[in-house]
């Protein structure tokens, strides 16, 4: 009788003690965090120009200056949708030759509107016209700092040059 009432009690005594306090929400997801509204606080822009000049391919460091910034995400959940909003304006500027050029490209809307996914630690933003995807850097509460790239083909002097812009974005949430 004695080892049924502290069996009765041992059971008692597992069951008390072995509920986790875990029956609440638990850690937000990175989707979850992604999820509102989100203003561009920090643009680091940078990258190089690849063409050829007079039959010898030249490599140019290119140094962007982000200027006139009011851009903004909004991340929605179920559907994904993303949509951005303002516009921001960059300067480049290269040095090639002892010469300093200069390109300024005004009223930048790069995402527009489309859908967003999330795989591991990329961002990957889809829209009608492309797919771009983003490394994860820090998400949080406050931030989302995201790596990318962008590779485009510009006009030289004339010339077509290949493009590769890195962009280091940091949001600050709304």
């Amino acid at each position: 009788m004695k080892s049924l009432k502290f069996l009765s009690l041992l059971i008692v005594f597992v069951c008390i003690f072995s509920c986790s306090g875990d029956d609440g929400p638990g850690e937000p997801t990175i989707e979850d965090t992604i999820v509102g509204n989100w203003v561009a606080s920090d643009f680091d822009v940078s990258g190089d120009v690849t063409g050829n000049i007079g039959g010898i391919n030249v490599t140019v460091d290119l140094v962007g200056e982000v200027y006139d910034n009011t851009y903004r995400v909004q991340f929605a959940f179920n559907p994904n949708d993303v949509t951005s909003s303002g516009d921001f304006s960059v300067e480049f500027s290269a040095n090639f030759l002892g010469q300093t050029y200069t390109e300024d490209i005004q009223d930048v809307q790069f995402i527009g509107s489309g859908e967003w996914e999330i795989q591991g630690n990329q961002l990957i933003i889809s829209t009608d016209l492309e797919t771009r995807t983003f490394d994860i850097q820090t998400i949080n509460a406050t931030t989302l700092r995201v790596l990318g790239e962008i590779n485009v083909v510009i006009d030289v002097e004339d010339t077509p040059a290949n493009a590769v812009i890195d962009l280091d974005l940091t949001f600050t949430r709304v």
